[in-house]
C-alpha cells in the first residue's frame, strides 16, 4: 500500500512537472534586423542626383542583415511617388531613388520601412525644393581657317562664347560634356599634341587636367574623354582609347579621381568604346558599344553598371547596333540609339525594360536614323531628342523631343534653316535642347517655346556645334 501511494505521488509530481515544463517554454527569439549604413534620415537634392545625411554626402544604397528568410521594403504614404525603394538584384539590400522636384516647395516627406519577421527599421526621406531660377550653359567645338579645333563654353545671356584655354603642347582641342558641382565647371574633352596624338582629360574651370591611360595600354595610343559627372566630391569620367570606328584595338575606360580602369567585356566581344555616363542611386552607368570577336565589323549597343557589362537586346536579324546615350529612372535603364538589320534598313530606337522599340514621329515625318539622339530622366519621365525629316519634298532636318511617348515638334529655327539636336536637358520643368544648323549656319538652344541663338565663335569658319547643354541653379 505504501508502495502504491508512493508511486501515485511520484506520477502526479511528474505530471505536474511536465505540465509546468510545457507552459514555461522560452518564447521564440525575436527577429534580428539591421540596415547599413546605420542612418535614419536621408535628404535628396532637388534633382535627385545627390543624397545627404545632415551635411554629409551619402550613397543611398543600403545593405539589409536579418536572420529571417525574407524581408520587405516599402515607401509610405502611397502619395509619396517621388520616392522609390528598389531591392538590389542580388537581394542583399535596396537603393533609394528620388525623381526631380521642379516645385519651389519640398514634397511631403516619405518613410521607408524595412520589415523582417516582427522586426522593423525606418528611414525618413525628404527632398529639397527646386531653385527659383536656372541659367543655361553650353559647350562645344569649332575649327578655324587652318582646320584647327577649339573648345568653347557659353553662359546664357553672354554676348559671346568663351574659348577654353588650349592645354600646354596642344595644337587642337574639343569639348564633349559638361557639369557643374560646388560652383566649379567641369568639361570633358581632349586635345591633340604636336605628334597628332589625342590626349584625354577635362577642364576644371579653366585648367585642363590630363587623364592617364590604364596600365598596359601603349603610350602612343590615342585616347578620348567624352563624359564627366561629379558626385560626393569625386570626379567620374569615361572615354576610350584606340580607333574603335576602324575596328582596331580599342577599349572603354572609366576614371575615378584620375585613376583609370578598363571596362570589362562580355566574353564574345573584344573591342569597345563609351559614349556617355550617368550616376543614379549610387551606381555608375556608362553607355557605349562593343565589337564582336568573331566579326569585328558587327557592333552591339551596350552599357556598364558599376563595371558590369550588359548587351542591349536586338532582333535576331540585326547586323549592328549602337547606343548613343543612356538614362536611369527609378533603377530602370533607358537607352537610345539605333540598330541596322541585315537588309541594311536602320531604326532609331529606345531600349527600356521591355527591350527595343521605335518612337512614333508626327504624321508626315520620319526619324532620321543618322541623327544624333540624346536622353535624360527628369521629374519621373524620360525625354528624348532626335532629328525628323519630311516624308515628301525637301528632306530638311527638324528638331524634336519626346516627353514619354508624346512627341514635341520643334521644327526649324526662326530663319527657316535646318536644325539637328545635339543635347537635351530638363530642369525646373523646362526643356533645354541644343542644336546645330547643318554645322555651319548657326547654333541654338530651345527654351520656353523659342529658339535662342548661341553666338557664333569669332574664329570659326565652317564647322561649329554645341555638344552639351545643362541648366545650372542660380
Amino acid at each position: 500500500m505504501k508502495k502504491f501511494r508512493f508511486l501515485a505521488l511520484a506520477l502526479a509530481a511528474a505530471a505536474i512537472c511536465t505540465s509546468c515544463g510545457k507552459g514555461g517554454d522560452d518564447p521564440e527569439p525575436a527577429a534580428t534586423l539591421s540596415i547599413s549604413p546605420d542612418i535614419t534620415a536621408v535628404e535628396f537634392s532637388y534633382d535627385g542626383q545627390q543624397a545627404f545625411n545632415g551635411a554629409t554626402s551619402v550613397t543611398p544604397v543600403f545593405t539589409v542583415t536579418t536572420d529571417q528568410s525574407d524581408w520587405q521594403v516599402a515607401v509610405t504614404p502611397s502619395t509619396a511617388t517621388w520616392c522609390q525603394a528598389v531591392k538590389t538584384t542580388d537581394g542583399s539590400g535596396f537603393t533609394l531613388y528620388a525623381t526631380e522636384n521642379a516645385a519651389a516647395e519640398s514634397p511631403a516627406p516619405a518613410t521607408v520601412t524595412v520589415t523582417a519577421g516582427g522586426a522593423a527599421a525606418t528611414i525618413a526621406v525628404t527632398q529639397r525644393p527646386a531653385p527659383s531660377s536656372y541659367t543655361a550653359w553650353a559647350c562645344g567645338s569649332y575649327y578655324d581657317a587652318d582646320y584647327k579645333y577649339y573648345a568653347w563654353t557659353w553662359k546664357q545671356g553672354d554676348a559671346t562664347v568663351t574659348d577654353l584655354p588650349m592645354p600646354a603642347g596642344a595644337v587642337s582641342c574639343w569639348a564633349s560634356q559638361m557639369t557643374v558641382s560646388g560652383g566649379d565647371i567641369y568639361i570633358a574633352g581632349n586635345y591633340t599634341d604636336t605628334n597628332g596624338k589625342a590626349i584625354p582629360g577635362y577642364w576644371k574651370n579653366n585648367t585642363f587636367v590630363t587623364l592617364p591611360l590604364p596600365s598596359g595600354v601603349g603610350s602612343t595610343q590615342n585616347a578620348y574623354c567624352n563624359a564627366i559627372v561629379v558626385s560626393g566630391g569625386k570626379v567620374h569620367a569615361s572615354g576610350y582609347y584606340g580607333v574603335f570606328w576602324r575596328a582596331e584595338e580599342s577599349r572603354a575606360i572609366y576614371w575615378v579621381d584620375g585613376t583609370p580602369s578598363l571596362l570589362p567585356l562580355h566574353e564574345d566581344y573584344s573591342l569597345s568604346q563609351s559614349k556617355n555616363m550617368v550616376l543614379s542611386g549610387g551606381s555608375v552607368y556608362i553607355g557605349g558599344e562593343a565589337r564582336l570577336k568573331s566579326d569585328p565589323n558587327r557592333t552591339r549597343g551596350c552599357y556598364w553598371k558599376d563595371s558590369q557589362h550588359t548587351l542591349l537586346p536586338v532582333p535576331a536579324d540585326t547586323r549592328s547596333s549602337e547606343c548613343s546615350a543612356i538614362a536611369v529612372l527609378n533603377g530602370t535603364v533607358y537607352a537610345v540609339g539605333r540598330y541596322v538589320l541585315n537588309t541594311s534598313y536602320a531604326y532609331t530606337v529606345l531600349w527600356d525594360a521591355d527591350g527595343p522599340r521605335t518612337l512614333t514621329p508626327p504624321e508626315g515625318y520620319y526619324i532620321w536614323s543618322g541623327g544624333l539622339v540624346d536622353i535624360v530622366a527628369s521629374g519621373g519621365n524620360i525625354y528624348i531628342a532626335a532629328t525628323l525629316c519630311a516624308e515628301t519634298g525637301l528632306n530638311a532636318f527638324n528638331s524634336a523631343y519626346w516627353e514619354g511617348d508624346e512627341c514635341r515638334f520643334l521644327g526649324q529655327n526662326a530663319s527657316n534653316t535646318a536644325t539637328l539636336p545635339r543635347s537635351v536637358f530638363v530642369a525646373g520643368g523646362k526643356t533645354y535642347l541644343a542644336a546645330t544648323s547643318n554645322g555651319s549656319m548657326g547654333i541654338y538652344f530651345w527654351l520656353n517655346d523659342n529658339w535662342v541663338t548661341i553666338p557664333r565663335p569669332a574664329g570659326s569658319t565652317y564647322y561649329y556645334s554645341p555638344q552639351d547643354i545643362i541648366a545650372v541653379p542660380e
